[in-house]
């Protein structure tokens, strides 16, 4: 019966204390360790020793553990999908971790059972006749979660931050995972509106104070001066719900020209190593530093115009201009119409096809199976 254990140096020779009375016991020390080990049909139990990172601590939720034990003072226990049990002293753990054992035992034969088809009556009644009642279940037909998004990375979606909102509600209800999105556009901020946020400053204490403490910038301060951004990164954003959260952007229009493409860079790159999805919302200006950086970051590209011939000009012009001097592909970029907004004078769905035959998706609204077939769409089309 597995069981998964997570420490660091200091605890080295409490794992190797606890491992040698138990060989089924297997250290992981990452998420790709994680990965690699976890088998499912064993329901294994879950040791924390050390404090792990945000990134790990979510990886472990993501997983069914029978239970898990954990050192006294561990935090965000609270997002892990089982009971826990804390511990102080090797004795302690030693007592959680035989009374776990049983339980995962039970939990094994359940598993067991809820895969295995038994029609005969005669066969269900000695299997109920041996284990006790409420271990076997007959095996109900479930069926899979259709359009859930299982892509990770960055999506960029540009010139349209109302299509980013709606569209990030989407995703964090169709994610098993979280999902942030980015007020990049610098000039124009419009997510406090969009989610009606009437505070925009964070709770951090810094030099950074009134309209220029906001979490962008925050983030952007603390990570020039080297300091981690997944130490602090509660304090700087807010929670829409549990799976989806926003980070504000710049609300002082001084601060425009000190952004630096580095910075931004090293900004989006610490982002997507904490959430699943990053959806970033910018400026149409791809001569913006913002727009550009997150351009060639993203996984995908979304253009959102207007169905007006100046809106559509606009991205005629510019996709060219990316795939020759950006070496942003086709499949990267990609262009939707998103019909909650009243144009002059529209352009058919036809012409449109016709002038981005690569680009084009099709028209889209915040209609909910309009969102899901986008869903569906940035997903296949997703690097």
């Amino acid at each position: 019966m597995q069981t998964l254990v997570y420490y660091d140096q200091y605890q080295k020779e409490d794992y190797e204390k606890l491992k040698a009375s138990n060989p089924n016991i297997i250290g992981i020390l990452s998420e790709e360790m994680l990965r690699k080990n976890y088998a499912r049909l064993e329901v294994p139990i879950l040791i924390i020793f050390s404090q792990p990172s945000l990134k790990l601590m979510h990886a472990f939720s993501k997983y069914e553990w029978t239970k898990a034990v954990v050192h006294i003072g561990i935090r965000h226990t609270d997002t892990l999908k089982c009971a826990h049990l804390t511990f102080e002293n090797h004795t302690q753990l030693e007592q959680h971790y035989e009374r776990c054992r049983l339980d995962q035992n039970v939990n094994i034969k359940k598993r067991y059972f809820e895969s295995i088809d038994l029609d005969d009556p005669l066969d269900v009644a000695f299997i109920k006749s041996i284990y006790p009642e409420g271990i076997f279940k007959r095996k109900a037909k479930k069926q899979l979660k259709k359009n859930r998004f299982v892509k990770t990375g960055i999506i960029t979606i540009v010139g349209n931050s109302e299509l980013a909102k709606v569209f990030s509600k989407a995703l964090s209800r169709a994610i098993d995972g979280r999902v942030l999105i980015v007020d990049g556009d610098f000039l124009k901020p419009s997510m406090a509106m969009h989610f009606s946020i009437n505070k925009i400053q964070t709770a951090v204490e810094s030099h950074l104070t009134g309209l220029d403490n906001t979490g962008i910038n925050i983030a952007l301060d603390a990570l020039s001066k080297g300091v981690s951004l997944e130490s602090f990164m509660d304090d700087v954003i807010l929670k829409v719900n549990p799976n989806l959260h926003v980070l504000l952007g710049n609300y002082n229009i001084y601060n425009y020209e000190h952004y630096e493409m580095h910075q931004l860079n090293h900004l989006l790159s610490q982002l997507k190593n904490l959430y699943d999805i990053v959806v970033v919302s910018v400026s149409e200006n791809i001569y913006d530093q913002m727009t550009m950086v997150s351009i060639h970051q993203g996984q995908i590209v979304i253009m959102a115009p207007d169905k007006n011939s100046v809106a559509l000009r606009y991205v005629y012009q510019i996709l060219p201009l990316l795939k020759h001097k950006q070496g942003i592909t086709d499949r990267k970029l990609t262009v939707l119409t998103f019909e909650n907004r009243n144009s002059y004078k529209s352009i058919s769905t036809t012409a449109i096809k016709t002038l981005l035959p690569n680009h084009y998706i099709g028209p889209f609204s915040n209609r909910k199976n309009d969102m899901r077939r986008l869903l569906s769409k940035v997903q296949e089309r997703m690097i």
